[in-house]
This record gives C-alpha cells, structure tokens and sequence, in this order.
C-alpha cells in the first residue's frame, strides 16, 4: 500500500457549506456587534510584549547586538543537534554551517532597515535548503518567516558574502537578502499618515494609478501609508523612495484597523480557504501559525510568529495540567472557548475555533498532513475546515487527543 496519498476535497465529517463564513456565522449572535475593543487590543498587545513573545525593537535598542548573537548561536545549537540533509542528499556539517556564520561585520549599533517587498528570512545566510530526510522539500527548516513589505528591522550584522542582513523584527530574527531590504533614517511617516491596511488575502502593489503595472504582492494584514487617491486606487507613501510612490486598489483595503466583529473575523479567516500551505512562509504561501498572525493584524492585534509563543498568548483555557478524557476534553472546550477568537495547539500546530456542529468542535487551519488509522500519511497541503478527528487511530492520536493548549484572546 501505497504510504503516502492525497487526502479527500472533503475530509470526514465536513459538507460543502462548511467552506462559507456563513454557516458558522449564522450560529451566533449579535455578529456585527464589536467583542474586542481598540482598548482591550491595546492591553492585550502589551501583555504579549510583556511575556517577550514580541519584541519593541526600539525599547531594546540598546540590547539589540547581544539579543542577536544570543539567537544565531540558538539557530546554531538547533542546526547541529540532529541529522539534516541538503537537497543534494549530502549530510549537513558542522563546518558548512560555521563556514556560513563567519560574519564580516557586526554593526556598532543597530540600523533601521525597511523591506522592499516580500522577504524571506532564513535561519543562515543561504538559500541553500536543510532538510529532515533528503526527499522532504516541502519543509525546508531554514525557512523561518517571510517579511511583507513595509516590515521594519532592526540590522545588526552583515554575512561574510556581504549578500544578506540579520535582522531583528517584531515577531521573529534572521537573515534577509540584502537586495530586499532597505535603509531608512525614521519611521515618522507612521505617526502623521493615515494608515491603510491590507484586507485581502493576498493582493497588489502597482507602479501607476490605473493599476496596470504590476509591483509586488502583498498579504492580509499588511501596514501602507495614505498619500492621495483616485476613483479606484489609494496612493501609497514610499518610505524608500518618496518620489515613487505606491498604488494599491480600494477594495483590497481597509482604512485603519477593522472593528473586531464575529463577521469580520469570519469573513477575512476564511479568505484564506484553500490557500497551499507554506512551511515558514515558503513561496509566499502559509503555514498554521501565520495565518493566526496574519487574521489578528487587519484588527491591529499583534501576534507572535509561531505556534508555540501563540500558545501562551491571551487567557489560557486549557493546558497539559488539564487532566481531562477524550469525551469531557471536547465539551470542555465547547464549553469554554469563543468561536473565532480562541485557537487550539499541539506540538507543531495550530488551529482556529470556529464553532460547534452536530456536539463537534470544528477549526479552520492550514494543515500539510495527517495519518489515518492504517498510519497512510495523507496530504492535505491546504487551508481547510475539520473537526477534531483527523488522526483517529492512527499511532500519533487523534487531533483532539493530542491538543495541550487552547487559548483565548478575550479575557
């Protein structure tokens, strides 16, 4: 039998209609209705600065150049702790990762970078790819993000090649292409331009204002910068290089943050539905976590970069102490969390609460695989709907047997 197969349109326990916003919308109520508020996001964005799950780049200013020796020698310790391969089948070594980490020159003091459009970010200043066995191309572990335009950074190092940056962010670290990011003396222009916010999932950047020439693609949550605007077009500011500006369309955006309504959250979670799943952001796609990231930011809630800082972000409602069966497991978090706003986890992923069905919970996530009770690996690649079934069976447990953590962002 063949181990590896492509799962099912429709997965077990799912309908057609469960691919619309609306069918978990139509089970709750007041759905306009605002349940976060920019002070309760406000508070909720300190507490997760407060847990260091994020970072203020420019509160740490002065700390920035041992933080970022601290974490490229943790990428370091990660790297040479296992057997990897690269593409070529060869066996990672010590030396071809010390060769790549003789950096040619530490800053003085960190510098204040842009990126110019989507970046990714790596874990060593290669492109080269790091994998668990030498067939597993779709998870390349030196892939650690992608960066959309606009995205500002803290630089504190060049590579040896002088070919790529390390940066520190927001929500993550690490090695970016020189040619993707920028300098930038301020970032002052956010304070006194009206922000614009990207509200598809994926839409466009264009170099004329009838949005013919195509620039770059840029993702749902995504900060631009009001400068004018036509019948069908927002100009946008260009910190990089002011006398070029930017054109996005109107109906891919939101001015200013969206209220944080069921409907809305709704509505922008499953723009997402049937988007190819991205290890790291690979080829521009999504992996679990960063659609979390992605839907919370168009609500201007910051949230970390993977799965594990999400876990402990907002009020927790279950975790490994929680000594629960499978049957009082379910009902418990049924019972206890807030369809679009609490998120469940396991090692390796993570899943958004969308609601009930038939005494089921269901979640909406971007999923690479599962095993079926014959242990078959199905590939699934994609954002879908499902219940908590999936794995049944199988040697590794169900899904809802292997959540530790389940969170919530109202508390």
């Amino acid at each position: 039998m063949n181990n590896k197969l492509p799962s099912p349109s429709l997965l077990a326990n799912t309908c057609s209609d469960m691919i619309s916003p609306y069918f978990w919308l139509n089970k709750l109520d007041s759905i306009d209705k605002t349940i976060i508020s920019q002070s309760h996001i406000k508070r909720l964005n300190k507490l997760t600065l407060d847990r260091s799950l994020i970072n203020n780049i420019f509160d740490q200013h002065s700390s920035i150049i041992n933080t970022s020796n601290d974490i490229i020698c943790k990428y370091y310790s990660s790297l040479t702790e296992s057997k990897y391969y690269q593409k070529n089948g060869n066996i990672i070594t010590e030396d071809w990762i010390k060769n790549l980490l003789e950096i040619n020159n530490w800053y003085d003091s960190p510098q204040l970078f842009i990126t110019n459009r989507l970046a990714n970010e790596r874990l060593l200043p290669t492109d080269d790819m790091i994998m668990e066995t030498p067939d597993d191309y779709e998870f390349d572990l030196l892939q650690n993000n992608a960066l959309d335009y606009g995205t500002l950074c803290m630089v504190t190092a060049e590579s040896k090649d002088k070919k790529w940056l390390f940066q520190i962010n927001q929500s993550s670290a690490g090695w970016i292409k020189k040619e993707y990011i920028a300098p930038i003396h301020n970032a002052d222009y956010q304070s006194n331009k009206s922000l614009i916010i990207v509200s598809e999932a994926y839409s466009s950047l264009f170099r004329d204002p009838q949005c013919t020439e195509f620039a770059m693609v840029v993702r749902m949550g995504t900060k631009l910068y009001f400068q004018g605007q036509n019948s069908i077009a927002y100009t946008i500011y260009n910190p990089i290089s002011p006398e070029r500006p930017y054109y996005v369309l109107k109906k891919d955006v939101s001015k200013g943050f969206l209220k944080c309504t069921y409907r809305n959250i709704f509505e922008q979670a499953f723009k997402f539905m049937h988007t190819p799943y991205g290890w790291g952001d690979s080829n521009g796609f999504i992996d679990c976590s960063k659609f979390i990231q992605l839907l919370y930011s168009v609500f201007g809630i910051s949230m970390p970069r993977n799965g594990a800082s999400q876990g402990n972000t907002g009020l927790e409602l279950f975790g490994n102490e929680t000594m629960l069966g499978k049957e009082n497991k379910e009902a418990f978090l049924m019972a206890n969390s807030i369809a679009g706003l609490s998120f469940f986890r396991f090692k390796g992923h993570i899943m958004l609460f969308i609601g009930m069905h038939n005494n089921k919970a269901y979640c909406l996530h971007c999923l690479y695989k599962y095993y079926d009770k014959n242990n078959v690996k199905y590939i699934v690649n994609r954002m879908i709907v499902s219940d908590l079934s999936l794995g049944e069976g199988s040697n590794i447990g169900s899904f809802l047997q292997r959540i530790s953590q389940a969170n919530c962002l109202l508390f």
